[in-house]
C-alpha cells in the first residue's frame, strides 16, 4: 500500500501496523475485503467512543435463571 487510508489514523500505532500487515497478507485473496471491512469498523467504533470509558461493574451480581 502506498498510503494509509484516513480511517487508520484513529488506530493505535501497534494496531495500525497489525492492520497493514493483515491487509498485505490478504491482498489478492477473497479475505481482503472482509479484513479491510473489519479493521475499518474497528476504527469507526473507536471514533464513536467505544472503549474510552471503563465498564461499570455491578455491586451485586444477578444470577440468571437459565444459562
Amino acid at each position: 500500500m502506498d498510503s494509509e487510508p484516513a480511517w487508520t489514523t484513529v488506530l493505535t500505532p501497534s494496531d495500525r501496523e497489525a492492520c497493514l500487515r493483515e491487509l498485505e497478507a490478504t491482498a489478492g485473496t477473497d479475505r481482503f475485503d472482509e479484513v479491510q471491512r473489519s479493521w475499518r469498523e474497528t476504527a469507526e467504533a473507536i471514533s464513536a467512543g467505544l472503549g474510552r470509558k471503563e465498564p461499570e461493574w455491578l455491586e451485586d451480581p444477578t444470577p440468571a435463571e437459565r444459562p
